[in-house]
């Protein structure tokens, strides 16, 4: 049977559809999968702990921002390692399907500026992703890491994505 592509849909003008990155355009949580790549099993499981205690609640979207990146920063993550981990986002098994087969929509839509991505993720870990379906920096709210001599040193505070429930 001949597969068909899917219409691509134009968001009205006007109008803007919001997306998240994890789970939604991703297949995966990038922060377990930067920690799966940057420390193994050990760190995948603290970092997704830390995921399961934040959507229950039981802790702060700024407490489990701290502590992840308190880990990257005590694991000495340098940018070498930060582009290999968003090079892997950004390969098809990491990308949902759906996704993937309305590529067309993401990039018609995003020159269109009638996409916005909104995550609590570091830009840096799913640049490749969003260049992948064309989603250029300015409709990204994310957080950042802070750099000295190549190496995450912390994140940028001042960002909206930093504070408590960026999401809201």
């Amino acid at each position: 049977m001949e597969k068909v592509n899917p219409p691509v849909l134009e968001i009205p003008e006007g109008d803007l559809v919001v997306f998240d990155v994890d789970s939604t355009l991703s297949t995966v949580e990038s922060f377990d999968e930067a920690a799966l790549l940057l420390g193994g099993k050990t760190l995948q499981q603290m970092f997704h702990s830390i995921t399961e205690l934040t959507t229950s609640g039981d802790l702060g979207y700024h407490a489990a921002l701290e502590a992840r990146v308190q880990a990257f920063v005590d694991r000495k993550l340098t940018l070498s390692k930060v582009k290999m981990i968003s090079r892997s986002m950004s390969r098809d098994q990491y990308i949902s399907k759906s996704v993937l087969e309305h590529r067309e929509f993401f990039r018609r839509n995003a020159a269109l500026k009638r996409i916005l991505i909104v995550t609590g993720t570091f830009y840096e870990l799913i640049a490749d992703l969003l260049r992948t379906l064309h989603i250029p920096r300015e409709l990204v709210i994310a957080n950042q890491f802070r750099w000295r001599k190549n190496r995450v040193i912390g994140y940028q505070r001042r960002l909206l994505a930093s504070h408590d429930e960026p999401k809201v």
